[in-house]
């Protein structure tokens, strides 16, 4: 479909990252913090944007894993690519395949919308992702069937009978856009169990008199 035209965003900088992250993770650090302070479901952000890629993440982690993840890569539209950071182009989304159903995962080509949190990947250099997602709408380009029951119209170029109508007939269909909507706030180990290396509040550094102690941010559950 053609879109409207939309006020384009820039990436952003978050030059705290490496703070928040508390210049690592995945081992005994969380893997995954909150870009910002999470304070509830009016937290949550929004991602709309283009399906470059989708599958089954090869490899994943036991320890704060249920399951696969399954990778969502979506190039941003513009009034979205705030969500990137610095040089990425396309944001990830990441859901655990056993809280996320078959029939939802979106394709190549397909758009997406999708709502969750807002995290920073810290076992892999602190780039954004929606990790975990609570829902997300997969708009499709399909055709769509017309009854064949309904009846259209022609000008006819009579005086007398200016127009007719006539049945659509069987088997006709139009292009047309198919959403499938899915919610589900469970997505497995990242926000289940308060895992030492699950999703947490961003970390941050303290002065004491012992010096700079890293001090991890609150594990975050849904």
């Amino acid at each position: 479909p053609v879109l409207p035209s939309q006020t384009a965003t820039k990436p952003s900088k978050i030059p705290d990252a490496n703070e928040k992250c508390l210049g690592g993770g995945g081992v005994v650090d969380p893997q995954w913090v909150t870009v910002n302070q999470w304070t509830g479901a009016e937290s949550y952000e929004l991602l709309e944007g283009s399906v470059e890629k989708s599958h089954i993440s090869r490899k994943d982690n036991p320890l704060n894993h249920d399951s696969q993840d399954h990778n969502v890569h979506v190039r941003p539209d513009p009034p979205f690519q705030h969500l990137l950071r610095g040089s990425q182009t396309l944001m990830e989304v990441e859901w655990e395949r056993n809280h996320f159903p078959e029939v939802f995962r979106p394709t190549p080509g397909d758009r997406a919308s999708v709502f969750g949190f807002w995290i920073l990947d810290c076992g892999h250099d602190g780039p954004t992702e929606i990790h975990p997602p609570v829902a997300i709408a997969v708009h499709r380009p399909r055709a769509i069937p017309i009854d064949a029951s309904a009846t259209v119209s022609y000008a006819s170029g009579d005086d007398v009978i200016p127009f007719f109508s006539s049945p659509v007939g069987t088997n006709v269909f139009v292009p047309g856009i198919v959403t499938d909507i899915y919610i589900n706030q469970q997505a497995g180990e990242v926000t289940n169990n308060c895992s030492d290396t699950g999703l947490h509040q961003p970390g941050h550094y303290i002065v004491t008199p012992q010096g700079v102690l890293a001090v991890t941010g609150a594990c975050i559950r849904s």
